[in-house]
């Protein structure tokens, strides 16, 4: 395997029509993917983990009491809940929103810099000539995150264990609670009464009342959840496809502008995360005349959306560095889903591949993994190296 091999079949990377898979109807079109991102704005649909629960509990299978801590998470919020009561998708969103703000991601810059710098150190200590990407950008995306948080930059080891187990779940197991060990270390987090970063303020809106415990650590959870895994897969993706297509030289020497567009034109090409699941939340008709019954499951294929011809040209299936429109990709969502990460972890993207192809010379692939799952995760990604520019 190899970095440009697609993780699932061919159905989720191509824009057609609607096809069913799993009891949900999948969409790959882009403007069929667009209009549903923007009807669920409107309520016509709903990511509300509670659709989820009735679906799975309708096929007969066990639902928990309380869910694990990632359906509580903004992403898996909307405005409108099952029962057509108010959402909390605007509250959850609206306290990390500043965190991920423009100038709080410049902020960050010099940190991310000596971050990816401190890990690429740690990654060639030994002098092997081998280097574990995966575990490069873990971890260089869980300091981030520890940073953002106001942590110290070890304090994730726990946290990593679990969010790699929670991939690892098949299929409805996702639904199951998270570790009562988990939850301990969220508490001592706050018991430790943070005085910076996020978890400061997720503590004082608990103390408040705007928030309830599970609201609280499942912003946590969802913060590194994202760093642990979408991040660092797409820092992954994009180093591996530059020493695939033999790249890295030029990023070597590139500016700010051909980074920032490799890096969108990676995230267009190899999506991260590729499946949204919604529910239709009352009996509606698209607008290319597909009609949806109230409650019934859909999925927006975002992988085939971002290879959709009809957006991206007749090459919409290769990699093009400097693709004019690479940035129109719905990668990281689209409206209330747009990713409040989107920032940083592009931020992260462009500093690694700066950094990895300025300090380590004659990269090779050794071994390739990746699996599918909630996201579709490098597993493994070994490379050879010949030495260090920066010893």
């Amino acid at each position: 395997m190899k970095p440009s091999d697609l993780p699932r079949d061919s159905r989720f990377y191509r824009a057609a029509e609607p096809f069913e898979d799993q009891g949900a109807l999948h969409f790959t079109r882009m403007a069929e993917v667009v209009e549903i991102f923007r009807l669920e704005k409107r309520g016509a649909f709903s990511t509300d983990f509670t659709y989820l629960l009735e679906f799975v509990g309708g096929m007969g299978v066990p639902v928990p009491s309380r869910p694990h801590l990632n359906l509580l998470f903004p992403w898996t919020q909307s405005e409108m809940r099952a029962d057509g009561s108010p959402g909390r998708h605007a509250i959850l969103h609206g306290l990390l929103a500043k965190h991920f703000s423009r100038r709080s991601v410049a902020d960050l810059e010099d940190t991310v810099g000596d971050l990816t710098r401190r890990g690429l150190r740690e990654g060639t200590a030994t002098g092997s000539g081998e280097f574990d990407l995966v575990e490069f950008a873990t971890t260089l995306s869980s300091r981030v995150v520890s940073s953002l948080l106001g942590l110290p930059l070890e304090a994730a080891a726990i946290v990593r264990e679990e969010v790699e187990a929670y991939e690892r779940r098949p299929g409805f197991e996702a639904v199951e609670p998270e570790s009562p060990a988990l939850r301990a270390f969220f508490q001592q987090l706050f018991d430790d009464e943070p005085k910076g970063g996020l978890l400061a303020e997720l503590s004082g809106a608990y103390a408040a009342k705007s928030i309830d415990l599970d609201e609280r650590d499942a912003l946590v959870w969802g913060c590194w959840a994202a760093g642990l895994s979408t991040t660092a897969t797409a820092i992954s993706l994009l180093i591996g496809l530059m020493i695939e297509l033999d790249l890295v030289q030029v990023a070597a020497d590139a500016d700010a502008d051909w980074l920032n567009a490799v890096t969108q034109e990676a995230l267009r090409y190899a999506t991260p995360f590729s499946v949204v699941p919604m529910f239709a939340t009352r009996d509606i008709t698209l607008a290319g005349g597909v009609a949806l019954r109230e409650g019934q499951p859909i999925r927006l294929v975002l992988g085939a959306a971002n290879r959709d011809p009809a957006v991206f040209g007749i090459d919409a299936d290769e990699f093009v560095p400097a693709r004019a429109n690479a940035n129109h990709h719905i990668a990281f969502g689209l409206g209330m889903h747009w990713c409040l990460g989107d920032r940083l972890a592009r931020l992260e993207m462009r500093t690694a591949l700066r950094e990895f192809a300025r300090n380590l010379t004659g990269t090779t692939l050794l071994e390739w993994r990746r699996e599918t799952g909630l996201l579709d995760r490098v597993a493994v990604a070994g490379l050879g190296y010949a030495g260090r520019s920066h010893p």
